[in-house]
């Protein structure tokens, strides 16, 4: 939903109102299909499912271009059980729940172990760390279990002040980052070799959208009525100290409808996704009166906005290279789209 502020206080803040938005038009579409993300080397990786029943026992790896298949990996030891599934880039480690939730399996190369957790009942997402070696478990009843993928045990469990609503590891640091439903002190950073926090982050508060790590390290989140990257200066936090600094992009802001007490209101930023390298920035938002979603492609480095593009019925993710998009629309499609 959209904020309200006054033309006066939005132009004080630097808050820029935007133009019209360039249409989009899909080169390649798969229904029944999920998105789980990109391989290392920029495919797309699919999850079919079946419209009576749930997703397969299976992922795909496609071409981001054409959405032809280039990989298929099987789960034969699902044996048709497959849930949750989380997977590394480089398509060599998977891990997964059963339809219960109560078993966790990890398959890494040769290696293959499962547990079986009273624990494991209320997960909601599985996250491995960019070295593969450390798999995060967020469940819903408060707490976020670290598991050592290469010895096949649960390496801590981090107790919570309330429930978890997304995770991110940084993307160079044994960190993990992890935002919750309470009002004050909602993010927190762990050690993930040893289950410690070492800092609750001032200045943040209840759930956060965006919430992830950059490429480069810093957080990416909200930040008043906009979204910044947060700088944290870690290599101090072993001194008992640490330093923070925010750089945010410009507001996107449009006309308020003809029954607004103000004349210019500020869009909210539902998701964000970044090229492999950084440079580019594309935010997910909710456009006009209507509620129309659209995204919104920033130079990282500039914070200047390159493309306001419309993505009407769909969520929009920038693909590795930064030339492509691919969008998830809300009839459970998957489509190909190249960068307008």
């Amino acid at each position: 939903m959209f904020r309200c502020l006054q033309l006066a206080v939005l132009l004080a803040l630097g808050m820029v109102v935007c133009a019209g938005a360039i249409p989009v038009q899909p080169v390649w579409a798969l229904k029944n299909t999920l998105f789980l993300g990109f391989s290392a080397e920029g495919e797309v990786v699919t999850r079919p499912f079946l419209a009576a029943g749930g997703p397969v026992a299976y992922v795909e790896g496609r071409d981001a271009r054409t959405g032809k298949v280039s990989t298929r990996i099987t789960f034969p030891e699902a044996r048709d059980d497959l849930g949750l599934l989380a997977l590394t880039p480089d398509l060599q480690t998977f891990a997964w729940l059963n339809r219960l939730g109560d078993v966790l399996t990890m398959r890494a190369g040769e290696n293959h172990w499962t547990s079986s957790s009273p624990g494991l009942r209320g997960t909601e997402a599985l996250v491995f760390s960019p070295d593969g070696r450390t798999l995060a478990a967020m469940n819903v009843n408060g707490y976020v279990q670290l598991w050592d993928v290469p010895k096949g045990e649960r390496r801590a469990t981090l107790l919570l002040q309330s429930q978890p609503r997304s995770l991110t590891f940084h993307p160079s640091r044994p960190l993990l980052a992890v935002n919750e439903t309470r009002t004050a002190g909602s993010v927190t950073l762990w050690d993930t070799d040893t289950g410690q926090k070492v800092l609750t982050v001032p200045g943040l508060t209840g759930v956060l959208r965006p919430f992830q790590f950059a490429p480069d390290g810093t957080l990416f989140t909200r930040v008043g009525y906009s979204v910044g990257f947060l700088g944290l200066d870690l290599d101090r936090l072993g001194q008992g100290d640490w330093g923070m600094n925010v750089r945010t992009l410009p507001t996107f802001t449009e006309p308020c409808p003809p029954d607004s007490p103000a004349e210019v209101c500020a869009r909210g930023v539902r998701a964000a996704s970044f090229n492999a390298d950084g440079s580019r920035v594309l935010l997910n938002i909710l456009r006009t009166p209507q509620n129309v979603p659209a995204s919104l492609l920033y130079d990282s480095k500039t914070s200047r906005r390159l493309k306001v593009i419309d993505t009407p019925g769909a969520s929009a993710t920038l693909t590795p290279d930064g030339q492509g998009l691919m969008l998830n629309t809300f009839q459970g499609e998957i489509q190909g789209v190249p960068l307008p």
